[in-house]
């Protein structure tokens, strides 16, 4: 990926209950890359202290790494967040699009008005449409809370879905199968759509159900969808390319310079929202 310079750029975490992983970006030469990454594994606990374990193990990596910045980018969890194409009418005005936004979340979102943030971002190359992100409240000011506690100063939280396609922006899709549940990203346009499955499905049946998911796809969005990237781990990469390249799609792994699918890799996509809110990515 390349880009123009910049001063400086955030730190990308992601937080989750089996890992922290810390990424810290650097411009060379107008191209992006890994300066530093630190993975810490989250201790097994009860969910009244999975905070606190998140806080250590966050501190911990914070603590062998260094960092000029403690400004930093967090991801909302797939479950507790959404992202639309929101389209602006010819003369509405912007405080207008953030009540219309609103309203909007008010029939597509599953969460009480008392209980979402919503927010509208602009789309690079789009005038008439902005990008309309509903979280849970709760959820997010966890996820604040929890970074404040190691010092850090977040300036903002991505879906990881537009975080992903930043990072494969030659995909036409991306199956997340880093974690206990998987997750298909669709790289729609203007807006990523995203399928959660069921945990830990076994290989060929989740190969299945990403195949079924793709035809869907092509006949709702009209997508022409050839490359499939793939975030695994190797031995099970090696389990799900030749299941999804028979179906004739060009499956390839997650790369950041080098490294495939590291486990850093979100948290360095993370790291490049600056980028997209300047609408260069």
């Amino acid at each position: 990926m390349k880009f123009p310079a910049l001063r400086s750029l955030p730190l990308g975490i992601e937080l989750s209950a089996e890992r922290v992983a810390l990424a810290i970006p650097r411009s060379i030469g107008g191209r992006l890359e890994v300066a530093e990454s630190v993975v810490e594994a989250v201790p097994e606990t009860t969910e009244d202290k999975l905070d606190e374990a998140l806080s250590q193990a966050l501190q911990r990596a914070l603590a062998g790494i260094r960092a000029r910045t403690r400004r930093c980018i967090l991801a909302a969890p797939w479950s507790e967040s959404l992202v639309r194409a929101f389209k602006l009418p010819p003369g509405m005005r912007r405080s207008e699009a953030a009540r219309a936004a609103e309203l909007e979340a008010d029939v597509i979102a599953p969460w009480p008005s008392s209980e979402r943030i919503v927010a509208l971002d602009a789309l690079p190359g789009r005038k008439r449409e902005l990008l309309l992100s509903i979280g849970r409240a709760s959820t997010l000011q966890r996820l604040v809370s929890i970074a404040r506690s190691a010092r850090l100063d977040p300036i903002a939280i991505d879906a990881q879905a537009c975080a992903w396609r930043r990072l494969v922006p030659g995909a036409d899709a991306l199956l997340d199968a880093g974690g206990p549940r998987a997750v298909l990203v669709v790289f729609a346009v203007p807006v990523p759509s995203f399928q959660l499955f069921a945990p830990r499905l076994i290989d060929e049946r989740l190969a299945a159900q990403v195949r079924l998911a793709l035809i869907e796809a092509r006949r709702d969005s009209e997508l022409d969808i050839h490359r499939l990237a793939v975030y695994a781990a190797p031995e099970r990469y090696d389990v799900l390319a030749p299941l999804l390249a028979g179906e004739g799609y060009a499956v390839e792994a997650v790369r950041v310079g080098d490294v495939e699918s590291p486990p850093w890799a979100l948290a360095f996509a993370l790291s490049t929202w600056p980028l997209s809110a300047r609408g260069v990515a």
